[in-house]
């Protein structure tokens, strides 16, 4: 049987037989963050706001906190809210506190004569 499956905001969309919460959230392009795929990190909870899943097989290994479920390796039962973390912020490098030296622009080389006075050409007449 197809479930739907709401996201918090609004966003919904059916979830085909047989296929983890993880995999129809992908399914949609819906990032969720996870390492693992079987329960072992719980890297991808997801809060369950309303609606019941089953767990593959043995229940995960990771910490599940109460109200929270691991879309790697549950399946819906029902139709499904769940509120997704917030994506993390980008980071930037952390500052050094060292300025950064703004490149100099330097006078173009000279070419330089070499050899003896005997070697050079005589200037022009009249220069």
């Amino acid at each position: 049987m197809a479930y739907i499956i709401k996201i918090q905001d609004g966003y919904s969309f059916y979830a085909r037989e047989g296929e983890t919460l993880l995999e129809v959230l992908e399914g949609q392009n819906i990032p969720v963050e996870y390492q693992c795929r079987q329960g072992y990190c719980g890297s991808c909870q997801v809060t369950l706001v309303e609606g019941q899943v089953e767990y593959n097989g043995e229940p995960p290994l990771a910490f599940i906190p109460d109200g929270c479920v691991l879309p790697c390796c549950c399946q819906p039962r029902s139709d499904l809210t769940v509120a997704l973390p917030a994506p993390a912020p980008q980071r930037r490098p952390a500052p050094t506190g060292k300025a950064v030296p703004k490149r100099q622009s330097r006078p173009a080389p000279v070419a330089r004569a070499t050899g003896t006075k005997d070697q050079l050409p005589e200037p022009a007449a009249g220069s």
